[in-house]
């Protein structure tokens, strides 16, 4: 986390715990960095779509105390909805609903950061919204759906979702320190949300209004509140053990999705991997449960520009807590773009000609994609040696007797990949 820090990939917080004891938990970089205030532990942060799970629980919760139940469907509670009677409840928990994403709708995002959003309101921008796809068929992450389960549990109760959060979580978990108005947060460790941390100057990033982002993506928390919620719902407090295992079971599958009920699952390194991430204006957060070590890690961090950068951090940590061998983050230097347009061109993989990079220049960044996959941004850790932050690839250049690129060795895993420059 020093590396990190250092390398300007990390301004948070982190927790990492095991057999339900902290082994580490500190904070790095700025809380207010125009104050020059360090993190700390006490540090609170916008964990953006980590509230899923948090919504996706107290729907359980509901089930099972008589409310509601997973198979129905949501015409039975919002009846003027006209695809109300093709979606079920299950449908919205695990994203195979078909309904509309709000982050496509341009005007309504540029709104998020000022007023306030109400349900009628909602239904009126996004209640005769077409489907994308015909329920239960395939899988398509939607805020629009996890705010509808909010909107869902207060219909059913008569109560908001904020005092259901309090109540049926919060409070049965033992954290104190969450919350969902952050706009109206008046507390000295409240963290300053960045759109750029590290530029000469910082830019601050306006702040989602908790009506927007509702049920979706409104709670605030700490490392500690974090750690505790996660021992409460593993530990059987909040949801029985057989909801919980059904949350956790993969329920939709789509590329690298494996989702659940409010949970992504993956995993590594032997071990089950329970998981979610969240972004938000300024903000990003991830929380990783192994429930059969009771382990959990936890990166809250308040730098947007430094967003994809919690994942690495989070694969190092998961590593050096399984002894594993790990890789320390790299700090990028700048070289002239004439340098860098050096790299540009096709390559074969050594002896399997059907495996090939193309590496590109594009709008000044440099990035590389493998056999016309999605590409990712390369950095320079000094002439020659590039890498990248997405995963753990280093690529070192090679250069004929008049200096011109020829190959680069790709270093992954701890094997090396030799590959030759075919084409400019």
């Amino acid at each position: 986390m020093q590396a990190a820090n250092r390398a300007q990939l990390f301004n948070g917080v982190v927790l990492v715990a095991r057999h339900d004891s902290i082994l580490y938990a500190k904070g790095w970089g700025w809380r207010d960095a125009e104050n020059k205030v360090p993190h700390d532990t006490n540090s609170i942060f916008l964990i953006g779509s980590v509230t899923k799970p948090f919504t996706a629980t107290l729907i359980m919760d509901l089930q099972e105390r008589g409310y509601l139940r997973l198979t129905d469907r949501i015409g039975k509670y919002f009846p003027d909805y006209k695809y109300g009677n093709m979606i079920t409840i299950e449908n919205l928990l695990d994203h195979s609903s078909g309904i509309f994403e709000y982050s496509k709708d341009a005007e309504f995002m540029s709104w998020v950061t000022r007023g306030h959003f109400t349900e009628k309101e909602f239904w009126e921008r996004f209640g005769e919204k077409p489907l994308d796809f015909t329920p239960g068929t395939k899988f398509g992450y939607s805020n629009t759906a996890y705010m509808v389960l909010g909107y869902l549990a207060q219909k059913v109760t008569g109560r908001t979702y904020w005092d259901l959060i309090r109540q049926r979580i919060f409070q049965r978990a033992g954290m104190t320190h969450s919350g969902f108005d952050y706009i109206g947060l008046s507390s000295p460790f409240k963290s300053v949300g960045y759109d750029s941390l590290y530029d000469p100057d910082p830019a601050q990033a306006g702040i989602v209004d908790s009506t927007y982002s509702f049920s979706a993506g409104a709670i605030y928390s700490t490392v500690g509140d974090m750690y505790r919620w996660s021992q409460a719902l593993f530990g059987g407090q909040l949801i029985s053990p057989e909801d919980l295992e059904r949350s956790v079971q993969i329920h939709r599958v789509s590329g690298s999705w494996k989702y659940g009920y409010g949970w992504t699952m993956d995993s590594a390194i032997g071990k089950r991997l329970i998981f979610h991430e969240g972004g938000n204006f300024g903000f990003a957060s991830l929380i990783s449960n192994i429930p059969q070590d009771q382990a959990c890690i936890v990166l809250l961090t308040n730098n947007r520009d430094r967003i994809a950068n919690a994942r690495p951090c989070y694969i190092g940590l998961l590593q050096i807590l399984y002894d594993q061998p790990y890789v320390l983050p790299r700090k990028a230097i700048a070289l002239l773009p004439a340098v860098l347009q050096e790299y540009t061109g096709d390559y074969e993989l050594e002896d399997k000609k059907e495996f090939k990079g193309l590496i590109a220049w594009k709008n000044g960044q440099l990035s590389i994609s493998w056999n016309g996959a999605k590409a990712d941004e390369l950095y320079a850790e000094k002439r020659d040696l590039l890498f990248l932050k997405a995963y753990d690839l280093q690529l070192s250049f090679t250069r004929d007797a008049q200096g011109k690129v020829t190959g680069f060795t790709a270093y992954s895993g701890g094997k090396a990949f030799v590959y030759h420059k075919v084409g400019s």
